[in-house]
C-alpha cells in the first residue's frame, strides 16, 4: 500500500510537470507542502511529500535551473527554490505517531 502511495505521487507530479514552466512548478511544490503541514491524514501526507520531493527533483534537473548554476549566481530561480526549500524544516505541531 505504500508503494503504491509513493510511486502514484511519483507518476502523478511527473505527469503533472510536462509541459509546466518553473514558476508553475515551483507554486505545485508549494502547494504540496502546505498540504504536507495542514494533512490529517498519513496517506494524503505521505503522497504530497513524495510529489513535492519529485517536483524539486524535476525542477532540479530543468535546463533553467542548470543555466543558473553554471552561471555561479543565484538568480531568481535558484533564490526561489531556496527560498522554497527553507519551508522543507518546517516542525509538524501534530503527532506523526
Amino acid at each position: 500500500m505504500i508503494a503504491n502511495i509513493i510511486q502514484k505521487a511519483k507518476d502523478d507530479a511527473e505527469m503533472e510537470a510536462r509541459g509546466t514552466s518553473v514558476w508553475a512548478t515551483i507554486k505545485i511544490v508549494q502547494n504540496q507542502l502546505t498540504k504536507v503541514r495542514t494533512s490529517e491524514d498519513r496517506k494524503r501526507t505521505l503522497y504530497a511529500l513524495t510529489k513535492a520531493a519529485r517536483l524539486a527533483q524535476i525542477l532540479m534537473d530543468s535546463a533553467e535551473f542548470a543555466a543558473e548554476k553554471e552561471s555561479g549566481t543565484d538568480r531568481v530561480i535558484r533564490t526561489m527554490f531556496k527560498d522554497l526549500m527553507a519551508v522543507c524544516t518546517f516542525s509538524r505541531t501534530k503527532s506523526m505517531t
